[in-house]
């Protein structure tokens, strides 16, 4: 029996939306076996395994299912490695049919040749760099990406909805999108799920650092105001974003309470402006610092984190960590943009942040 190999197959039927019993009438197998190597009551043989993978990988030539680019006959031999080592007869084994180097580029450029090349883009709500409406979005990061794009000979395509930042490495791997809008700082413990391009901008001043929005009723644990963070621990209750920069502040800054995950930065914006029981410990959100300028309205005020006051990152694409001629080609084009991308970065410092499209 061949648990695996089942449920492989069954994974593959899925994504190509295609029933058991069509399925054997298309590969001319017996409904009858197939439904029980598929119910792993029965071992499969080597012919069967060749036979379902030679019209499996037809099917996906065939029926061209969204993200799936990797899994036609022009990959067969990845595909029955994979199979082979699912029904139990041994081989090197294979992690995942997209998992080599550039899939992403030679799809892009083996698609459309000549033609409509399109990019998959994901992008999350984060001023100043990236907003919007449903498959609309906005914002510097967005215009910068827009124009590299537009250099590289492509489309962009946004997702519809924007992802959360926890999100974003699986959609990378998922390949459900192809490349991240330059909105990323370059930390170094992103590299193991991103691979990034060169900063936007090699300049220091458009760098960017963390910092932490908290309430104007917050009162630091001495003194009348606040000139670190620092100034209201240990009584500090801290917020981040999941996978955002200002997660780094739960490993650094030690305080009398346990710090609070949010989804996205309108949920811990929420979180910081609500009445709350605790209303002797200040809160605080704990983020980028043009973010936090952007977001704290009348009622917020920024406030530097003392532990971070060197900790500068620039700001640049990512893409899956196996991309790198997509992620040379957007480096190609950096310099070509450097007026313009500038331009834009000095918006964000001056806070005159605007829309062009």
């Amino acid at each position: 029996m061949a648990p695996d190999f089942a449920r492989a197959v069954q994974e593959h039927l899925g994504v190509l939306q295609i029933t058991q019993s069509e399925f054997a009438s298309y590969a001319s197998l017996s409904p009858a076996d197939l439904h029980r190597w598929l119910s792993d009551t029965r071992g499969v043989t080597r012919a069967a395994v060749n036979q379902t993978t030679m019209a499996l990988c037809r099917l996906y030539d065939e029926r061209k299912p969204s993200g799936n680019f990797t899994r036609g006959v022009d990959h067969l031999d990845r595909m029955l490695q994979s199979l082979m080592e699912a029904a139990g007869y041994g081989g090197r084994r294979v992690t995942g049919l997209d998992d080599r180097d550039d899939t992403t580029w030679e799809h892009i450029t083996r698609s459309a040749p000549s033609g409509d090349r399109v990019i998959k883009m994901g992008w999350v709500q984060c001023e100043p760099w990236s907003r919007g409406a449903k498959g609309a979005p906005a914002g510097i990061a967005i215009e910068v990406a827009e124009r590299v794009i537009e250099l590289l000979g492509m489309r962009p395509e946004w997702s519809r909805d924007p992802l959360e930042w926890k999100d974003l490495s699986y959609a990378l791997r998922r390949r459900q999108i192809d490349l991240i809008p330059p909105f990323m700082m370059q930390a170094p413990w992103r590299l193991a799920d991103f691979r990034f391009s060169d900063p936007i901008s090699a300049q220091d001043k458009h760098k960017f650092g963390i910092a932490a929005l908290v309430h104007r009723s917050s009162k630091p644990t001495s003194g009348e105001k606040a000139s670190v963070l620092e100034d209201f621990a240990p009584m500090l209750h801290i917020g981040y974003v999941a996978d955002e920069i200002g997660e780094l502040a739960r490993f650094v800054l030690k305080t009398n309470h346990n710090p609070t995950e949010h989804a996205t930065l309108q949920d811990a914006l929420s979180w910081l402006r609500e009445k709350k029981n605790d209303s002797d410990i200040p809160r605080c959100l704990v983020s980028e610092e043009s973010t936090c300028e952007k977001s704290k309205g009348n009622d917020l005020i920024l406030v530097p984190v003392e532990k971070f006051a060197r900790t500068k990152f620039g700001i640049a694409f990512a893409a899956h960590p196996k991309e790198g001629l997509l992620i040379r080609a957007v480096n190609e084009c950096l310099p070509i943009l450097q007026p313009y991308i500038d331009s834009k970065l000095s918006e964000v410092r001056s806070g005159s942040t605007r829309d062009t499209k």
